[in-house]
């Protein structure tokens, strides 16, 4: 066999014999290269960069969140403010409905109608803050 060829010897029952100029990948110290300072300098420029968009991002975030919150808070009191005015309109028809059932006395006839002029002008009133 050559000198310089990997290769399996016929004495060597299976195993793989270096030539005498190789050096086993194991033997030798592999050391990263030192970083050029130049090197070093982009690479703490780009993290001061990253971290910086980070702290800009959570910053979005939160304001984005604050508004949010704030949007809910209104759209829960318009909802209460609803609802009041619904259960309003709800009284003022029932109450449509009593005085309309109820037959007055003649005497008391312009006290009657009166009273459902009102409450006919409360309804209309709260129909129109719908």
């Amino acid at each position: 066999m050559e000198r310089g060829r990997l290769g399996r010897h016929p004495g060597s029952h299976g195993k793989l014999q270096f030539p005498r100029r190789w050096v086993p990948v194991r033997a030798l110290r592999l050391t990263p290269p030192l970083p050029r300072p130049r090197a070093s300098q982009d690479i703490s420029l780009r993290i001061s960069q990253l971290l910086s968009a980070c702290s800009d991002s959570q910053r979005s975030y939160t304001h984005a969140l604050s508004a949010y919150r704030s949007s809910l808070q209104q759209v829960l009191e318009r909802e209460m403010a609803l609802k009041t005015v619904v259960r309003d309109r709800e009284i003022l028809v029932s109450r449509m409905i009593k005085l309309n059932n109820k037959k007055p006395a003649d005497s008391a006839l312009a006290a009657h109608q009166a009273k459902i002029e009102d409450a006919q002008r409360e309804l209309t009133a709260c129909e129109g803050e719908w």
